[in-house]
Formats: C-alpha cells, structure tokens, sequence
C-alpha cells in the first residue's frame, strides 16, 4: 500500500501534529503536578485545562491523520485496478450544509464496466 498522497507527500503530517500536541499536553500536566506548590490551585487548574485542551485536539488529530491514510491508501488500492468503465448521474440532491461555498451534495450514478451488470453507486461530497 502507498502512504503518499497524490502528489508525492507523505500523509501522516496531521498524526504527527497530534502526537506533538498530545506531548504538549503530558508536559503541562507534568508541570502542574511538579509545581503544585509554588502554583497554586489557579495555577494547576490552567495548566490542567490547557493540556486537556491540547490532548483533545492532538487526539483528534491523530484520528483524522489516521483516516487521511486509510483514504489514500483505498484510493491507490482503486487505481491499481485501473477498471475503465462508464457512469450515468441518475440524481445530483444537495445535502445538509455547505463548506467554503460548495455545497455537499449527494449524486447517484449508474456505473457499466464490461463484462459486468450495470449498478447503481451513490457518492457523496464537496462540488
């Protein structure tokens, strides 16, 4: 499986992010765990909040970066195959919100491949 994206880069820089965000997070409770005297109780309750913050975020990061991956990888996998066929939009329906201006729609298509039973796809995304 390949791990690069279609132009050539490595698609692991968001879990790379989130691990550095989530060491962010450990050190920050570390710190408010060594100084709790000199802190204080407002001082341990930031330092506390932030690294929670920071370990959310990092997470959540390290899950996309995941799922970036895995995307790629199916989308190499796909064109390895390198099926040639035809597809048909049956249907364009918009979805439920917009992003950047693009609506996220929902199309559905006939798809023929030869030797194959024609079949209907459904796709969802930005257009």
């Amino acid at each position: 499986m390949s791990d690069l994206t279609d132009d050539g880069r490595k698609a692991s820089g968001l879990r790379r992010t989130g691990w550095s965000m989530a060491s962010v997070a450990a050190t920050a409770a570390a710190i408010a765990i060594a100084a709790r005297g000199p802190l204080g109780a407002v001082g341990i309750l930031s330092l506390g909040f932030t690294g929670a913050v920071l370990a959310l975020f990092g997470f959540g990061l390290v899950r996309a970066g995941r799922d970036e991956d895995r995307r790629i990888e199916t989308a190499a996998r796909l064109a390895a195959r390198r099926l040639i066929g035809t597809a048909t939009v049956t249907a364009l329906e918009q979805a439920s919100y917009w992003s950047d201006e693009n609506p996220k729609c929902r199309i559905r298509l006939n798809v023929a491949l030869p030797g194959r039973a024609v079949y209907e796809a459904t796709i969802t995304g930005y257009i």
